[in-house]
């Protein structure tokens, strides 16, 4: 028995951290004969602009030079990402804990903290030439998704074993879209993941909103001919981003006017942006259907792995109704 499922989304919600998650969580999966809970590649990889080091160095002058020098002097040179953490451990340590640079981050509104791949905090821990990323760090880490990855599991044990799964990841900003259509065809199941991230904008158009792109692209999911048949399965994503941001004091009707001057608590949030979600499935999808969603933290591989295991149960219920044989 073979079934499909692709995880949607607009780009930075966690997609390739969502597979990574149920590689991790699903009792019994085996990916390519890999042992189960321990992905076979633990690599976490940083990337960073360079436009920093040139304004860096002009700040620091021969400070700057000097610790170059430090740099080359240890084993590996500046070329070893590795051995460059490690020698810089204390210096990233005492930048981030600098009181004028929290400063200057809170004036502008900036929180490091709620962003995908965020680790300055375990920099004790991380910067280290004896590093080894734990599962935790793995799924914390983000990739970007560039076109359409596909993921196979086989089930070996629980309700259904042997069964294949195919997992289709596909890339969620507005150029990657096209891309999607070919995949469509004989899809069982859509996990649609929405980022409750309200405050944050598109990297490709700095003017849109990240969520109201997310509903945008849902109504356009919900209305596809295509899919009427398809099962749609929506993940309230990033819950613990959400939880951080109202704890921090910022209102949702600053970014999202429509938002009124409902009560700025989770509760409120989650109910008002799920009745959004699940209202625009109702008025248009082409046909009837059931209206599945989730509130989901990827980082919780645990929580996590229950969600996919009810995922799991509801897709294939569905898919035996299609066939008339429940």
């Amino acid at each position: 028995e073979e079934l499909t499922k692709k995880i949607f989304g607009t780009a930075g919600v966690g997609g390739a951290g969502e597979v990574n998650g149920g590689e991790e969580g699903l009792s019994g999966v085996g990916v390519d004969g890999d042992v189960v809970y321990r992905p076979p590649i633990r690599e976490v990889c940083v990337r960073a602009g360079s436009g920093w080091k040139g304004m860096l160095s002009q700040v620091l002058g021969e400070g700057a030079q000097g610790k170059n020098r430090r740099l080359g002097a240890v084993e590996g040179g500046v070329d070893n990402p590795t051995t460059v953490l490690a020698a810089c451990k204390e210096d990233i340590i005492a930048l981030w804990e600098d009181p004028v640079i929290r400063g200057v981050l809170k004036k502008r509104g900036v929180r490091l903290m709620d962003m995908p791949g965020f680790f300055l905090n375990d920099a004790a821990r991380i910067a280290s030439t004896t590093y080894d990323p734990t599962d935790d760090d793995i799924v914390r880490a983000r990739l970007r998704t560039l076109g359409v990855e596909e993921h196979r599991f086989t089930m070996e044990s629980g309700a259904y074993p042997g069964s294949e799964w195919y997992i289709y990841d596909v890339g969620g900003s507005r150029s990657m879209r096209p891309h999607w259509i070919p995949y469509f065809d004989d899809v069982q199941a859509i996990i649609f993941l929405a980022p409750l991230a309200f405050n944050l904008m598109l990297e490709e158009d700095p003017k849109v909103n990240r969520l109201e792109d997310s509903i945008s692209l849902w109504r356009e999911i919900c209305s596809n001919q295509l899919l009427s048949k398809t099962t749609l399965i929506l993940f309230l994503n990033k819950m613990d981003i959400l939880q951080a941001t109202l704890a921090a004091g910022i209102r949702v009707q600053k970014y999202v006017p429509s938002y009124g001057d409902q009560p700025n608590d989770v509760t409120h949030v989650v109910k008002y942006f799920r009745d959004k979600f699940r209202g625009y499935h109702k008025r248009l999808s082409p046909r009837t259907r059931p209206f599945y969603w989730h509130e989901t933290s990827v980082v919780d591989t645990h929580a996590t792995s229950v969600i996919l295991v009810g995922v799991r149960e509801g897709i294939l219920r569905a898919h035996l109704q299609s066939v008339n044989v429940i």
